[in-house]
């Protein structure tokens, strides 16, 4: 049979993860060529299965690096991020190479590893989840007050007549709470 090569000597995996369907990183996979492709759930096709498969100059090809890590981790000690360095370990210690097809990189090549290893683990922080280009705000929307509002709050605010929060409460204008007239203009008098 002769010599594997790394070009031939490719194996893809697949976990399902909700944001990357395994239909998609199976047909990723398929374009970049692999000999198999081992699904995690599958019967008997598991992430141990895979790494017995690794050999000296086997190539392992996954849609995304972070996809390495078992969701099972993330509760042991090291959660996630140690059971992927653990894996790279055990995979790269057999004389295996890993592909992040996604980003076109390898760990064969020092800057690309390093590369990989952190856009994954940021990935594995955010479970999957990528930092949008244009993060939308966050919270509630301002709301804005006239200047009468404003004025007719700061007076019940400073009057004697509302002895409580609550009375002082009632009189403010509607939305106008007395925490916000509380940072606006510190205690009442």
């Amino acid at each position: 049979m002769g010599l594997w090569t790394v070009d031939e000597d490719a194996i893809g995996y697949v976990r399902h993860h909700k944001l990357i369907k395994a239909g998609g990183q199976r047909s990723a996979l398929v374009k970049d060529i692999c000999r198999a492709i081992i699904e995690e759930g599958k019967p008997g096709q598991n992430r141990a299965a895979l790494e017995k498969r690794v050999r000296e100059g086997t190539l392992i090809k996954l849609y995304s690096l972070f996809l390495l890590a078992e969701p099972t981790s993330r509760r042991k000690p090291g959660g996630w991020r140690k059971d992927l360095l653990d894996a790279m370990a055990r995979i790269e210690k057999r004389g295996g190479i890993i592909k992040d097809v996604s980003m076109q990189a390898t760990t064969s090549n020092p800057e690309q590893r390093y590369g990989m290893v952190a856009v994954a683990l940021e990935k594995l922080s955010k479970n999957g989840r990528s930092t949008p280009l244009h993060p939308r705000k966050r919270g509630r929307i301002a709301q804005s007050f006239t200047a009468d509002d404003m004025a007719k709050a700061k007076a019940v605010w400073e009057s004697r007549k509302y002895k409580t929060w609550e009375q002082a409460r009632a009189a403010l204008p509607k939305g106008f709470t007395p925490e916000r007239a509380y940072r606006l203009w510190g205690k009442r008098s």
